[in-house]
């Protein structure tokens, strides 16, 4: 078997709301998923004209391994040498314990989900 059951069922998606781009994760990111994030997050991030502010919507997101917090990590850090404001939003329950025992919930932005 060559793809992971968590491929199948992860989705993101990049939703323009003024100067904000919104994207919405949904499903379990891991090595499969997040190079499918990062794709996103990167082109959201890299427009000829940058948002102001990128908000990652974690709410849909029921797992979360080192490869997504990677994911979060340079985009943060990709945002940051743009001058794009990166936010994480709504993250759940296992996701959020996980930013929280790395200690990122310090370093990066969490903001309550703006639907």
């Amino acid at each position: 078997m060559t793809d992971r059951p968590s491929a199948a069922t992860f989705s993101a998606a990049a939703c323009p709301d003024g100067e904000t781009v919104r994207i919405a994760a949904a499903g379990e990111i891991d090595l499969a998923t997040a190079p499918h994030l990062k794709a996103v997050v990167l082109a959201a991030i890299e427009q000829p004209i940058p948002p102001r502010d990128v908000r990652i919507d974690l709410a849909e997101v029921t797992f979360m391994d080192a490869s997504g917090i990677g994911v979060l990590i340079s985009g943060r850090e990709a945002a940051r040498c743009r001058g794009v404001g990166f936010i994480v939003q709504n993250p759940q329950g296992v996701v959020l314990r996980v930013l929280e025992v790395l200690g990122l919930t310090e370093k990066l932005t969490l903001a309550p989900a703006r639907r």
